[in-house]
């Protein structure tokens, strides 16, 4: 059967992205998989998880211009949007406790007619 089909099928590189043809099915199959990938974004950024969220990311991305036309101005906004929310760093220096209450307690004495509480 392979012999009789062969001289009927050529196949060719060309290293070019093609229109994606998907099903109705198929379609709402990429949906709820980037549905899920965004999902997986939002708690890499709950969890403050700066490899997780880059990650995701990136996956989002490579699905976005796999299965979405990018000549559409839709299209390449989110993945413009994409490339700009890998540059977030998460994990932003928050000071100790003990200091933001110092800091805190010095501030309000300075208010005018403050009284040190003890």
């Amino acid at each position: 059967m392979l012999t009789e089909l062969k001289p009927l099928l050529v196949i060719r590189r060309t290293n070019q992205v093609t229109p994606a043809m998907l099903g109705a099915e198929e379609e709402r199959l990429v949906r709820v998989i980037l549905k899920g990938r965004y999902e997986l974004a939002r708690q890499a950024v709950l969890l403050k998880d700066d490899g997780l969220l880059k990650r995701s990311i990136q996956d989002i991305e490579t699905w976005h211009r796999m299965y979405f036309d990018m000549k559409q101005a839709g299209a390449r906004r989110t993945v413009k949007l994409l490339a700009a929310l890998k540059s977030i760093e998460l994990n932003a220096s928050i000071p100790p406790v003990g200091l933001a209450l110092k800091q805190l307690r010095e501030y309000r004495l300075k208010e005018p007619g403050a009284h040190e509480q003890k």
